[in-house]
């Protein structure tokens, strides 16, 4: 069996284990909103372990809203990946690594995060003449030139470069996935 299938379905079991745990007085949940959540983890095991993972993620984050334990979001992070939502699976890693605690599922994120970066993001590097022209992306960022992010996510972007007494440029840009785009 695939070692992340097997990762994940240990961490519905450390899931489930969380939620008999005890949490904060002000956001403890009812025993109905666990017994609700407990159940949404099954299904969604169970989905997950038949590779229906459309259904294993509706299931979990089910379970989320009503208990909303880091396990959770790990698990969707899981079933992103599985269904080649890998922007998705990635943001959901991130939110695992800021909100997470199990050191095994850290290290597994990590390891996950490694793999899947290059396959969704690439560079872009931009240099201009004058120095200090604007660099302008929207949904990306911006700042003078020359400019430098190494985390764009791949795909089309517009880029707008302004200077005081020039013309504004607006140029297509392309970054691949694990690329760099100058």
């Amino acid at each position: 069996m695939d070692p992340m299938r097997v990762g994940t379905i240990m961490a519905v079991a450390v899931a489930l284990g969380a939620l008999c745990a005890p949490m904060s007085a002000e956001a403890k949940p009812s025993k109905a909103e666990m017994k609700k959540s407990k159940f949404h983890i099954r299904l969604g095991a169970g989905f997950f372990k038949k590779g229906k993972y459309p259904e294993a993620l509706a299931e979990m984050r089910k379970a989320y809203a009503l208990v909303p334990l880091p396990g959770h979001i790990y698990n969707m992070a899981r079933c992103y990946q599985e269904m080649g939502r890998l922007g998705e699976a990635v943001e959901y890693f991130h939110r695992y690594l800021d909100e997470g605690d199990d050191k095994k599922k850290l290290k597994k994120t990590q390891a996950a995060l490694s793999e899947l970066i290059p396959k969704v993001f690439g560079a872009l590097e931009v240099s201009c003449q004058p120095a200090g022209v604007a660099v302008e992306i929207p949904g990306v960022g911006g700042g003078p030139c020359p400019y430098v992010n190494e985390q764009v996510r791949a795909g089309g972007w517009k880029m707008k470069l302004s200077a005081e007494g020039y013309t504004t440029a607006e140029l297509d840009v392309t970054v691949e996935a694990g690329g760099r785009a100058k």
